[in-house]
């Protein structure tokens, strides 16, 4: 039998309704009592169980969930506008005039699928048939990327599908089709995307047979243009093409068109893009030259980097293999026609990290990094080579890089791509693997690498080798047992895009209870658990792209993650000061919290709010507090056992809990969070022992129960009163209950 002790959290209950006073309400009053026990209040965590962040300390700091909600909607006006020069062009989307973020916000790109379009039919004609891909279209409407409210969830990692929808969407009217994602530091952050091929290619030409629907061409053509919906609707916009979503009115507009001395991107696009927040400069990569382009935040571009130049044996960007749609010799179903620079120059992902900025190679594939200026934030003449992914993993391009709180790189790989009429198979499916380096330590001089050769992996998905990845990795604040964000720990949680993602044949009845299977979307899981510690991924959230629940023959739908940072901030690493003259812990060490900017490293007693409490009163990981102090006294213990019931073949949970400080708790509420086994919700005395069944559950599969141990007297007074609130995380023992024979 197990022995666990939770601690108290001062969280004031009202027991006449059973609500939650918001403590700006009580900052307001003056009730300063509160902001008090915040502070001393450090995250505990103790085996499988974690503590509740009071929710006075979630509100204060505002971490709390999404407010801000847009009814977004399908453009009202016609759906085509003409041009100066009389061209028809999509009309853009109306976007309420409204702040873009909320706080706890993930950001995901991906396909947005068909259309049908009905073709004109004559009398006497044969009925066409509307199911063949000539009448399938790119959807104007369909979302490219989602803004989910990711905060709040409620529970703790079980394997569950996050059933909430997306609380804003970008379309493919206004973008076009786009992979690459930035979020600025501007006091309302400004969103970045960038144009992409890594959905497929399409083209069109003119209507031959009359039936008022453009012809779709497989194979480039004298007369071919871009099929509506492949680039946005600014008519200067193309496959180079960067979009910028106003952080302030969410209002879209085209950013920069990335070219090299006046040669526009031909068709391959661009590969992924990465904020500097040390120099307010967007990095992105061009997989037409392999050149990787610097803008700062006005569009204008300050300079270029060329990894194929720089090699020993330099490999020099090709113009005369830029691709053609009005040639042949382009097929939308070749990839290898599409004009994209050799393997050796080319770079798709990207990362800024302690003062370099970390790119993936094709060819390898390889991880190569560069330095900035410190001052200027140039390019630095010292390229070198960071590792190569050793051939026991797939032979894939690495699409997108993280950096975790301790310093690890992760690696997202996406599938190799797949040029498909139908829009269904995008990338070759389930290859493709997250993988985790770390540094040598202490660091070999025998090895060619300071990176440790062997990567762990990430688990993405249930099905198969657990490798359905899709390519995006970011990396945001740890969750609590209670779904909502951490932010004392900004790199907690390690999101990634896959596909099928909650599939498994031998673990359908289990799944089933917590979602639908075919997620094509988001994984989030803690980022100290690699494969070995998570697989099967139960513990982990699953978010769909766009609520469309693709069958498992639609590959490569979605594509990039970023998270909107600690505390509300960008989109850059906040787990790290990257110069040392800022007096604050520096370099690659382990998550600290600590951010460069002043206003989040005040700790001369500066105020929030009307009452103007003490900002480190409210935010004592601030001020150096959290770790150092003295825990406080438990109020709260479980002695739990599972054992197996020869009758059913089921296991039961029994928990026996009691008042170890003598707070005179006597009564306990016990609820199940996430619903997993079987929406429990009960009071009982504190000293009654509890059983659950874990019926349901497969081997190894977390539920949660959630505690509240109070006083009845004090209850029912109808007045504020105390409540140890605290998690118990159940996990059904990873061997199966043989039931008895008859």
């Amino acid at each position: 039998m197990r022995s666990i002790t939770f601690l108290p959290s001062c969280v004031p209950f009202v027991g006449a309704h059973g609500d939650r006073r918001p403590a700006r309400e009580a900052v307001k009053e003056g009730a300063l009592v509160t902001a008090l026990c915040m502070a001393v209040l450090p995250v505990m965590a103790q085996a499988d169980v974690t503590w509740q962040l009071p929710t006075a300390v979630q509100s204060a700091a505002e971490v709390a969930r999404p407010v801000q909600r847009r009814n977004w909607r399908t453009p009202s006006r016609p759906p085509f506008v003409r041009d100066a020069a009389g061209r028809a062009q999509i009309a853009p989307a109306d976007r309420p005039p409204v702040p873009l973020f909320d706080l706890g916000t993930v950001v995901t790109t991906g396909f947005s699928g068909t259309v049908l379009k009905r073709p004109l039919t004559r009398p006497g004609q044969v009925e066409p048939d509307l199911d063949a891909p000539r009448y399938r279209f790119l959807n104007p409407n369909g979302a490219v990327a989602t803004l989910l409210g990711a905060d709040g969830i409620g529970f703790a990692h079980n394997g569950a599908e996050l059933t909430r929808a997306p609380y804003d969407k970008i379309l493919a009217r206004d973008v076009g089709q786009v992979f690459g994602i930035a979020i600025d530091n501007e006091d309302f952050r400004n969103l970045y995307l960038g144009a992409s091929s890594a959905y497929g290619l399409n083209i069109v030409g003119a209507d031959v047979d009359e039936d008022n629907v453009p012809d779709r061409l497989l194979t480039g053509d004298p007369g071919a243009t871009w099929m509506g919906a492949q680039w946005g609707n600014d008519v200067t916009a193309g496959p180079g093409s960067i979009w910028r979503v106003s952080g302030e009115t969410g209002q879209v507009s085209l950013f920069a068109n990335v070219h090299l001395d006046g040669q526009e991107n031909t068709g391959p696009g661009l590969g992924n893009i990465a904020f500097d927040g040390d120099h307010d400069q967007l990095f992105v990569s061009d997989l037409q030259t392999g050149l990787i382009h610097r803008f700062d935040l006005f569009g204008q571009e300050q300079g270029l980097f060329d990894h194929g130049a720089g090699l020993q044996t330099p490999v020099e960007f090709d113009p005369a293999g830029v691709m053609d749609i009005t040639s042949p010799r382009f097929d939308g179903e070749d990839p290898d026609s599409w004009g994209f620079a050799a393997p050796a120059r080319r770079v798709w992902g990207m990362a800024v990290h302690g003062g370099r900025l970390f790119y993936a190679v094709a060819e390898g594939p390889e991880i190569w990094s560069v330095g900035i200026d410190r001052e200027t934030g140039e390019f630095l003449d010292d390229a070198r080579w960071e590792l190569s992914v050793s051939d026991k993993h797939p032979v894939l391009e690495v699409s997108d890089i993280a950096f975790t709180g301790d310093g690890a790189m992760v690696l997202a790989q996406r599938g190799a791509r797949l040029g498909d009429f139908e829009h269904k198979a995008l990338t070759r499916a389930r290859k493709a693997e997250v993988l985790r380096y770390v540094y040598e330590n202490p660091e070999d001089p025998e090895t060619p690498s300071a990176w440790v050769e062997e990567p762990t992996l990430y688990p993405v998905g249930f099905a198969a080798n657990m490798t359905n990845a899709l390519g995006g990795v970011a990396v945001g604040p740890r969750y609590d047992d209670t779904g909502s964000w951490d932010m004392r720990t900004c790199g907690g949680t390690l999101w990634t895009t896959g596909e099928s993602l909650r599939t498994h044949r031998d673990l359908r009845a289990a799944l089933e209870l917590g979602g639908e299977l075919e997620i094509d979307g988001l994984q989030a899981q803690p980022v100290v658990l690699d494969l070995t510690g998570n697989m099967p991924p139960w513990r982990s959230y699953f978010s769909d792209f766009d609520g469309r629940y693709d069958s498992a023959e639609f590959t490569g739908q979605v594509g990039d993650v970023e998270v909107l940072g600690c505390r509300g901030r960008g989109g850059h690493s906040e787990d790290y000061v990257t110069w040392a003259d800022t007096g604050l812990p520096t370099g690659d060490g382990p998550d600290t919290g600590w951010d460069t900017d002043a206003d989040y490293n005040n700790t001369g007693g500066g105020c929030i709010g009307a009452s103007c409490v003490p900002t480190c009163l409210l935010y004592p990981w601030l001020c150096g507090g959290g770790g150092g102090d003295p825990a406080p006294e438990p109020c709260l213990a479980v002695q739990e056992v599972a054992t197996c019931d020869p009758v059913t073949g089921t296991y039961t949970w029994n928990g026996q809990f009691s008042d170890v400080n003598g707070n005179g708790l006597d009564q306990i509420k016990i609820t199940d969070a996430a619903g997993m086994l079987g929406n429990i919700s009960a009071d009982q005395s504190l000293t009654q022992a509890f059983s659950t069944s874990l019926a349901g559950l497969a081997p190894g599969q977390p539920a949660q129960l959630t505690l509240c141990g109070y006083n009845a007297a004090d209850k029912a007074t109808g007045q504020p009163y105390a409540c140890c609130n605290a998690s118990v995380t159940i996990t059904a023992p990873d061997a199966t209950c043989e039931k008895e024979a008859n």
